[in-house]
């Protein structure tokens, strides 16, 4: 038996977040904060992803998204428009309990690995109320 035989593979399909950029410092401010500091702007004013592969810059009209592992990365307008839909057509917003946010809070506190707080994130839209904005 050939272990070397090549096998076919289909890329599963997932849900990840995103947020485009329009070039403008506000806009850059704003992926930051969504970001948990994970885009930066730079000392040229350029936005950039803090990936494990080094700085990769977001140009205006790319959209900064945060990955299934919790990496962040640039995706270029054309493969953005050739390749990604929104999930359920529109855009979300999350409804969250005092309490269930108090004990994520706690869950949280002092946890350093961005992997870490990305699945507590998670588990809080997984858990509540997703509904559309008003």
């Amino acid at each position: 038996m050939n272990l070397y035989i090549p096998k076919l593979y289909r890329h599963r399909q997932t849900e990840v977040e995103g947020l485009p950029h329009d070039g403008t410092g506000g806009c850059a401010a704003a992926i930051g904060i969504w970001s948990h500091g994970q885009f930066t702007v730079d000392h040229t004013g350029e936005l950039r992803a803090l990936s494990p592969d080094g700085p990769r810059y977001v140009r205006p009209g790319d959209t900064a998204m945060i990955g299934v592992m919790g990496e962040p990365y640039p995706v270029r307008a054309e493969v953005m428009e050739r390749s990604y839909d929104l999930a359920n057509g529109r855009d979300y917003t999350v409804s969250l309990t005092t309490h269930r946010l108090l004990e994520l809070q706690a869950r949280a506190q002092g946890e350093s690995d961005p992997t870490k707080l990305r699945e507590i994130l998670a588990a809080v839209v997984a858990s509540h109320l997703v509904r559309p904005p008003e």
